[in-house]
């Protein structure tokens, strides 16, 4: 078990008295200053880590900001917003403006294992070994699957949000420091190629257009992820989720649903609710 302790996204260049000026002059190369990596004994390449989290608590303050030509809607904005916040804690909420309360529900925007490679990579969009995914499903209580690209795993967590809506679409989110509990343990018989992760309702898994070991995306990110569709086998069948449908347990048919995630970049999720999960899995997939 692990706690580990988090700077918000700027890696500490902000604080609750920080201006929209101090917003402006962010040295970007010390944002997603993460905690780690963590070196986790018997890890080898092709084992999946899985990394169950069990508390996330987020500091007393956060941040909030909007600048033209950044953000999945960079470009509908013309002007630069930044504000901050004292988080009330005990009543779990953020005051975000008057007569608005929103709930807090802590995640960690950033999270995963060291890619193969000497390559210099930019933490801004996500790939196979994790990264900036920004899923707020990804809270207390989830379980979270890696796929191991290098001995020890080397895994990494960082750019905390006390609470986010589905997509970072403005670039952050309620950006917040934070104390995280969680326990990694090393799976030895699966294999994946991609994040993975469950919550008590259903399994989850994630579509990230790159090239896993050079972390390059292969075309546009944004029109691939408004887009985009990503394949999941299921009882020898592929499913086509496409970012725009949507169907419940409820609706008439038994469908799958895309969750939420990084808006800005290009990844896809297809959740599976449990009770529509086959017993076994095809030898090359490796859910539960």
């Amino acid at each position: 078990m692990i706690e580990a302790f988090t700077h918000e996204a700027t890696g500490g260049q902000l604080n609750i008295d920080s201006t929209v000026d101090d917003f402006e002059s962010v040295d970007m190369d010390r944002v997603h200053t993460l905690t780690g990596p963590i070196f986790v004994d018997d890890a080898e390449v092709g084992d999946v880590l899985a990394v169950e989290l069990l508390e996330l608590e987020p500091g007393d303050w956060a941040w909030t900001g909007m600048s033209p030509h950044f953000g999945f809607l960079g470009n509908e904005n013309q002007e630069t917003v930044f504000k901050t916040y004292k988080l009330d804690k005990q009543a779990n909420l953020v005051h975000f403006a008057d007569g608005i309360d929103i709930p807090m529900k802590p995640f960690a925007g950033v999270m995963g294992v060291a890619p193969d490679t000497d390559e210099m990579l930019t933490t801004i969009p996500p790939r196979a070994n994790g990264g900036n995914m920004d899923d707020p499903n990804i809270g207390a209580g989830v379980t979270v699957y890696f796929p191991v690209f290098v001995e020890g795993a080397l895994f990494s967590i960082g750019d905390t949000h006390a609470v986010q809506g589905m997509g970072e679409v403005v670039g952050t989110a309620v950006e917040a420091p934070m104390r995280i509990l969680f326990r990694v343990s090393v799976m030895k018989d699966r294999s994946i190629e991609e994040p993975q992760y469950e919550t008590d309702d259903y399994y989850a898994t994630t579509g990230l257009r790159h090239n896993h070991r050079r972390g390059r995306t292969k075309s546009n990110p944004v029109h691939d992820q408004a887009h985009g569709r990503h394949l999941w086998p299921v009882e020898g069948r592929s499913v086509h989720a496409l970012f725009s449908y949507r169907r419940s347990k409820n609706s008439r048919g038994r469908g799958f649903a895309p969750c939420a995630g990084n808006n800005a970049y290009s990844q896809r999720r297809l959740c599976i609710p449990f009770e529509l999960m086959p017993d076994t899995w095809p030898d090359t997939q490796e859910p539960r």
